[in-house]
């Protein structure tokens, strides 16, 4: 059973916040806060996945954790698209690219978000 979990993004503050419905809008209609959903992954270290992080994907090849040389390391964007989470760099579904780790050795972590680190943001 997947878990439905969102956080939200504070324009003003500048912060994340749990999301009540009745504080997305301000006086003036326009919208202050980035709602993102919970994708039900979680990175190598137990943190949460939601729409807008960073994360470093780290694939090793040959099954040699060890050596660095056998190393390939790619920076994706979490983001919503057509119904499913993907890498927003590809399109590739994200469910796709976690799932790959039974069949090869990947090692994923989140490295930041879209709002507080801009220079990632698409």
């Amino acid at each position: 059973m997947r878990e439905i979990k969102f956080r939200a993004w504070n324009k003003i503050e500048k912060c994340f916040f749990m999301w009540n419905i009745s504080f997305a809008f301000g006086g003036t209609g326009k919208v202050w806060v980035d709602v993102e959903q919970y994708t039900s992954l979680k990175d190598k270290n137990g943190k949460e996945i939601y729409e807008g992080d960073i994360l470093n994907i780290k694939t090793t090849f040959e099954n040699n954790m060890a050596d660095k040389r056998f190393q390939n390391k790619t920076i994706c964007t979490v983001s919503f698209k057509n119904g499913c989470f993907i890498k927003a760099e590809t399109d590739e579904a994200l469910y796709d690219v976690i799932y790959s780790i039974v069949l090869k050795n990947i090692d994923y972590e989140i490295i930041g978000n879209i709002h507080e680190n801009l220079e990632f943001k698409k």
